[in-house]
């Protein structure tokens, strides 16, 4: 008999059996959970019998019947061992089966966890919980599952069962030592199950990586002992960029880049793989760190072919992370960098939306939005302020003679010496065209010099192209805020004018408007 084509075998079912009514409602309403998921549940008694099975995804059950996987099917294949109801059972122990490991084509792509079910008095085998779907990957998730619908279903078996009997089969059967060993681990089950649960409703909350982890580590902190983490997204250059911390760590540290060293362990990390090292040093100078490390262990995003985000743990002390905290951690933390993860991908695309391509300043949604929310702040508390609009001059004539590409050359350019020139909470962003404005908080005399070395460190030095240096000057106008303004609009307006004064009148200059645009005044 060819191990991955069991011989079908078909046995009548005593639907009215104390296991099948206990555990059927549980069953179903798990299922009821996953409609239109490609999740599959199977419950067996103890000789591998199908008593219950549970599908979400219609067409996903029709290609189980073909096996045919239903109740009344017998698993004869167990005692091969090609799968996992078959293996959990031999072995007696949770198994996972994924992919080619066990299965054969055309099933290769399956991945499936089998969980023994016993009587939490007594001990004894009542049957198994499997829980399929064709997703070779999907183990930890799978893992997840299997664990929480199968404490359910032990906890449902131990209620239906009287007090009396219960203590009387305790006192006559149990092994009080597996009896307790029995209890323990399924208070670790639950426990589990509830943090994993808590941890999605924390990072659920929030598309912020740093509150996320701030979150999530509170939610776990009562199962992984830690002095500091770190949230490390790996970046497609292979810098590790610091995204979050938490614990005893600078916050300061949060958007420090670490390079890996050549074979850092933490490359296997970024591979999918959980480390942890009980007696070892960091892998890697981790920034903020303001203790020795003793011990720590890296998780990656679980469920991700190719992660991106992994959480890495330490402890002052040695010997804090062994096999069991591993375990924990992988289902724990895997869950965190996936919520790390996401709001990553969150905060990038938020972070593409708001940019200009090219230069990477502000767009002009994202420049008016920052720009006016700065305007009503100022016209509340009185402070002064004052908006500059920035225009390369003959731009065209660049584009013209040589072409869009240097002309974006020349763009970038610009944007980046006017974004070093600026202070880190000043606001700049391309309006338009070869046009940038800026938001400043600072009264007119201050706005008059930032104007004016804006204008010098574009002509001070000719732009390196790839048809040679180029140079280029650029004109600016100046309006800062007054009582009467209503908002953006007018100080854009008296800005823009000056602007336009500064080219018709020779270009290469900073022209400040005053106060009283009707009179004609200017300040050059």
């Amino acid at each position: 008999m060819a191990p991955d084509r069991p011989e079908p075998s078909f046995s009548g079912l005593e639907l009215d059996a104390p296991f099948i009514q206990t555990a059927e409602p549980i069953i179903k309403e798990l299922g009821n959970r996953l409609e239109g998921q490609k999740i599959s549940m199977i419950l067996t008694d103890a000789d591998g019998l199908i008593l219950v099975r549970r599908t979400g995804d219609a067409a996903f059950e029709r290609r189980l019947d073909r096996v045919p996987v239903a109740p009344g099917f017998n698993f004869a294949e167990r005692f091969v061992g090609t799968n996992g109801v078959g293996t959990a059972l031999a072995g007696d122990a949770p198994i996972g089966v994924f992919g080619a490991e066990h299965y054969g084509e055309p099933y290769s792509d399956l991945a499936c966890v089998g969980v023994p079910l016993h009587d939490l008095v007594t001990g004894e085998l009542l049957g198994l919980l499997d829980v399929t779907c064709p997703n070779r990957h999907a183990g930890p998730l799978l893992s997840a599952m299997a664990s929480i619908a199968a404490g359910e279903i032990r906890q449902a078996v131990l209620a239906s069962t009287s007090r009396a009997d219960r203590e009387l089969i305790s006192l006559r059967t149990a092994d009080p030592a597996k009896l307790r060993m029995l209890v323990a681990s399924e208070c670790r089950q639950r426990e589990l199950a509830e943090t994993i649960q808590n941890i999605t409703a924390a990072a659920a909350s929030t598309l912020n990586a740093r509150k996320v982890l701030r979150r999530v580590m509170s939610a776990a902190a009562h199962m992984l002992a830690f002095d500091t983490v770190w949230a490390l997204a790996r970046e497609p250059s292979g810098t590790l960029r610091v995204v979050a911390v938490h614990g005893d760590v600078d916050s300061r540290t949060v958007g420090q880049r670490i390079r890996l060293r050549p074979g850092s362990s933490l490359l296997d990390a970024y591979a999918g793989q959980a480390l942890a090292d009980p007696r070892g040093g960091p892998p890697e100078p981790l920034p903020g760190q303001r203790h020795p490390i003793g011990s720590w262990l890296a998780v990656p995003a679980a469920f991700r072919p190719h992660p991106t985000v992994l959480i890495l743990i330490t402890c002052r002390e040695a010997d804090c992370y062994g096999p069991e905290q591993l375990a924990i951690a992988r289902t724990v933390l895997g869950h965190a960098a996936v919520a790390c993860e996401n709001a990553c991908r969150y905060e990038e695309a938020q972070r593409l939306a708001q940019m200009d391509p090219l230069t990477g300043l502000a767009n002009r949604r994202h420049l008016l939005d920052q720009a006016g929310a700065m305007t009503r702040r100022h016209l509340r508390s009185g402070r002064p302020m004052a908006v500059l609009m920035a225009d390369i001059d003959h731009f065209k004539r660049v584009n013209d003679l040589h072409g869009h590409a240097i002309g974006d050359t020349v763009l970038t350019e610009v944007a980046q010496r006017f974004r070093a020139t600026l202070r880190a909470r000043d606001i700049i962003g391309r309006i338009g065209g070869e046009e940038f404005t800026v938001a400043l908080d600072a009264p007119t005399e201050t706005a008059r010099a930032f104007a004016e070395r804006l204008r010098e460190t574009v002509s001070a030095t000719p732009i390196p192209t790839s048809v040679g240096p180029l140079s280029v000057t650029v004109s600016v106008g100046l309006a800062t805020l007054h009582a009467a303004d209503t908002g953006l609009d007018s100080l854009l307006a008296r800005a823009d004018t000056a602007l336009y004064h500064a080219k018709n009148t020779g270009r290469n200059r900073a022209v400040v408007a005053d106060a009283l645009v009707d009179d004609d005044r200017w300040r050059v």
